[in-house]
């Protein structure tokens, strides 16, 4: 039986129903890769695409103040493509609705400026779904009703971007400060609810070109709406679609709970969401600010490369008896070999009396454009004086992994008496696990745990009789927008029988923390 007579012979009411709301008859690229996902989706009936006719969104302003913020605009989608190996996916393109089926008129009448046969958003006109999702700029006292009927409510966020191209200020106000941080909520409205229900947020970082930074943001928002697609399905492929026996706030309590990916951001400030609310432009004199502000950063690089400025990572010691307890002015630097650059130190302890510690690290080569895996042996020699610290030798080994792609983060396990190396290969496409023919010099591919996927930094652990997998996925390169490689906020957790193991099974809750401060297990 092919994919589409499947899909057809599957009971209906064992479908989620999905209602999707937008605010006009062209969308963004981001709500477009929103509802081709729904589309695709075995489990899922997309019930349509409906748009009100009669919401007035902000006008593009005219004269010559519309003049300086479209050449504004234009400028910084010129910067944020520089120095980016593909096109950012600002998402300021508009992609006609006419793609999508509109339930209640002619799918290209809908999508005709003409302006007719246009289905009005109406408690009463909508079909029955179960899940109602508002992706446009569409007011909350308009969506609730609506979510009251819906089974699992309505989840609230903004890709439309066709009000003007600064949209309530979007990431704005991260930039013009220089912010190291932008947040985002997902949040769900429903039967019983005086107050949104928060079902996802996370904080990411923004880049210091606003076009960039919206694309960013709207990619991650892109990724945590998909997130709750997914977990609502599970509650409802759960109930085999039975109607639900709660209702309200408790219900939603079951349906959303506040995942481990909340827990630890309890008592910060919520973060500012894409609010339909916030649909004022920005004001001509802030964005005047902003313009000059990213020319400084632009004049400073210029100035950096003339005068040959660059930044190495190198290592240090410090001898400690606690990490708590570290006193960072006496660490003592180590010197790398020639010019190259060292970053993510894995020390591991002498095997055997008389042998030295071990430290691998990852050593950028500028001619090859690359990182590989060095071994540096460390000989600590007494102190010369009463208070004087040991002082740290290293022993440059040589490269011990290289690849033709970029390693890094060498992650040191063993299991089974045995040595094992999990570097960075995201370049790859793959998780790789190396083990040791002969310590410390010499490695060998041993197994291949995740295949065609954009992970970095993976940690490998034993709990609990079962081996557990910290990884870090940049998923932005399986949506229609180009990919914008997150590496930095979304910490994923898989469990397995054994570390070699090449079926790992993802954590529901996934992604467990969304937080570009402490997200990521290095950098």
């Amino acid at each position: 039986m092919s994919g589409a007579s499947a899909r057809a012979a599957e009971p209906r009411s064992n479908r989620l129903r999905v209602l999707v709301l937008v605010d006009a008859p062209c969308v963004s690229r981001y709500a477009r890769d929103l509802i081709a996902w729904l589309e695709g989706e075995p489990e899922v009936s997309l019930q349509g695409v409906w748009y009100p006719s009669d919401l007035r969104l902000v006008a593009a302003e005219g004269g010559w103040r519309g003049r300086c913020r479209g050449l504004i605009h234009r400028w910084d989608a010129r910067l944020a493509r520089l120095g980016a190996s593909a096109d950012p996916g600002l998402g300021l393109a508009r992609v006609s609705a006419r793609q999508w089926r509109s339930c209640g008129g002619d799918p290209a009448a809908a999508a005709d400026e003409g302006r007719r046969n246009r289905p009005k958003v109406g408690a009463a006109e909508l079909p029955a779904c179960d899940l109602l999702i508002r992706a446009g700029a569409i007011p909350d006292d308009r969506v609730l009703p609506l979510a009251r009927r819906a089974r699992y409510g309505a989840l609230g966020f903004d890709f439309s971007l066709s009000a003007p191209p600064d949209l309530g200020g979007l990431g704005f106000d991260e930039c013009l400060q220089g912010e190291h941080q932008a947040g985002l909520v997902l949040y769900a409205l429903g039967r019983g609810l005086d107050e949104p229900w928060v079902v996802r947020r996370g904080w990411f970082q923004p880049h210091w070109t606003l076009a960039r930074t919206r694309a960013l943001l709207l990619s991650a928002a892109l990724r945590m709406m998909k997130d709750a697609v997914e977990q609502c399905l599970r509650s409802h492929r759960a109930e085999g679609g039975a109607a639900a026996d709660a209702a309200g706030e408790r219900w939603f309590r079951q349906v959303w709970p506040e995942g481990p990916q909340a827990a630890h951001l309890r008592g910060r400030e919520l973060p500012p969401a894409l609010n339909p609310r916030r649909v004022e432009p920005v004001p001509l004199k802030a964005l005047f600010r902003y313009m000059g502000r990213a020319g400084g950063r632009i004049w400073q690089k210029i100035q950096d490369g003339r005068k040959g400025r660059q930044y190495n990572w190198q290592l240090g010691f410090v001898q400690a008896k606690h990490p708590a307890t570290i006193d960072f002015a006496n660490v003592q630097p180590a010197g790398a070999p020639g010019r190259r650059f060292q970053a993510d130190p894995f020390l591991v302890p002498a095997q055997h009396p008389g042998d030295k510690p071990v430290v691998f690290v990852e050593e950028w080569a500028p001619r090859r454009r690359r990182g590989h895996i060095s071994a540096l042996e460390v000989d600590v020699q007494p102190p010369q004086g009463v208070r004087q610290p040991p002082r740290v030798e290293l022993r440059h080994l040589g490269p011990v992994i290289r690849t033709e792609h970029h390693l890094s983060f060498p992650f040191y396990f063993r299991w089974q008496g045995q040595h094992y190396l999990c570097p960075e290969s995201a370049g790859s496409g793959r998780i790789t696990v190396w083990r040791a023919r002969r310590f410390p010099t010499e490695w060998e591919p041993a197994a291949v745990l995740m295949r065609d996927v954009s992970a970095v930094d993976t940690m490998l652990f034993e709990s609990g009789g079962r081996w557990w997998m910290l990884t870090n996925l940049d998923r932005t390169g399986s949506t229609l927008v180009a990919p914008s490689r997150d590496f930095h906020s979304e910490l994923h957790l898989f469990h397995a029988d054994h570390p070699l193991s090449d079926s790992w099974t993802p954590h529901p809750m996934n992604p467990l923390r969304i937080d570009s401060y402490g997200g990521r297990n290095a950098g």
